[in-house]
């Protein structure tokens, strides 16, 4: 009778954690796509938020070989640069700003930021997330050295959605 009651309670926990795995699993993709059918891409809004410990500033010792300065903040995706010069991030606040050229498939952010030499004692930070109709789809930390600059990339992919269309 014992290795019964055991048997019992081993099947019931077992079902338990299988049943709470489908149960956020399904959660999680209602969470991204924000309801139970599929979406367009065109339809999905991404969103870029960065906060950083610093304050990004052009480096004012830099050699300047032409008129063009280089920018304290530069994030770029295939060599089209997504952020402009006006982003005015301060530090330990979040800087929203809108994503355009999302593909479907894969897509890597390229971040430089010039850390400014006030802070060149210490490691500095800057976060970046990346939002899908306001769920994260991606995330990463960029930590600088002691007096030197960041530099990462930042990898996600999207996946292809369609919008089931009834035949009625």
């Amino acid at each position: 009778m014992r290795i019964i009651a055991a048997v019992l309670v081993w099947v019931v926990i077992i079902g338990l954690v299988v049943s709470f795995q489908n149960y956020s699993k399904a959660q999680s993709q209602k969470l991204w796509h924000g309801q139970d059918t599929p979406i367009e891409l065109s339809q999905i809004l991404y969103t870029l938020e960065l906060t950083a410990t610093f304050a990004p500033a052009s480096d004012s010792f830099a050699l300047t070989v032409s008129e063009v300065k280089s920018e304290p903040l530069q994030i770029t995706m295939a060599g089209k640069s997504l952020i402009s010069a006006a982003l005015d991030l301060q530090p330990g606040k979040p800087q929203l700003t809108d994503l355009d050229g999302i593909v479907v498939g894969h897509n890597e952010l390229l971040v430089k930021a010039l850390v400014p030499q006030s802070y060149s004692g210490t490691s500095q930070a800057l976060r970046a997330v990346v939002y899908a109709n306001g769920a994260i789809i991606a995330q990463e930390t960029f930590w600088s050295v002691p007096g030197g600059d960041i530099t990462g990339t930042l990898n996600f992919e999207v996946k292809k959605e369609r919008v089931q269309h009834d035949s009625h």
